[in-house]
């Protein structure tokens, strides 16, 4: 673009940036976040994302969110809360004591437990072992669980085993 004179100049600055934000919107959005804190992040009906405090953990949450007030925590064995694309509930049982067809719909985030079987569940040691997780929103529907990056082992940052 430095090299492109009057007019075409102009054209190919307005065009980067028309593409820019058709990937941007076409792209997906981020419904539910489970940070290294502990706090669960829900993108809400509205828009809006709300701030849970759900587990004690020992890392950051995400920076978008640093100057988010934190809503109420989670203190009762189950608390559902509504999201852009339907319910998630946060549950403080251990998911060995519930069955899928206990779950009902939704996503599913458990306090206790190692692992779930169950499609649209995480258990908070998984969420830690992955060092935070996050659930995406298509646009045009649909919910996929984000998964990290591959591991590069660097000399100054080992990977860590997942």
């Amino acid at each position: 673009m430095v090299a492109l004179k009057g007019r075409w100049r102009g054209f190919a600055i307005g065009t980067s940036i028309g593409l820019a934000a058709m990937v941007w919107i076409a792209g997906p959005q981020t419904l539910v976040h489970w940070a290294p804190s502990g706090d669960v992040y829900v993108l809400q009906p509205d828009g809006q994302h709300l701030q849970i405090g759900f587990v004690d953990g020992d890392g950051l949450g995400p920076l978008r969110f640093a100057d988010m007030e934190r809503s109420e925590g989670c203190a009762a064995e189950r608390c559902e809360f509504a999201s852009a694309a339907g319910p998630v509930t946060l549950h403080r049982a251990d998911p060995r004591t519930l069955t899928c067809g206990d779950l009902g719909p939704g996503l599913h985030l458990f306090a206790q437990g190692t692992e779930t079987y169950c499609p649209g569940s995480l258990t908070w040691s998984e969420a830690q072992r992955l060092g935070g997780q996050s659930f995406r929103l298509w646009p045009r529907g649909g919910i996929d669980l984000e998964r990290p990056a591959d591991c590069k082992p660097r000399p100054w940052a080992p990977c860590q085993p997942l």
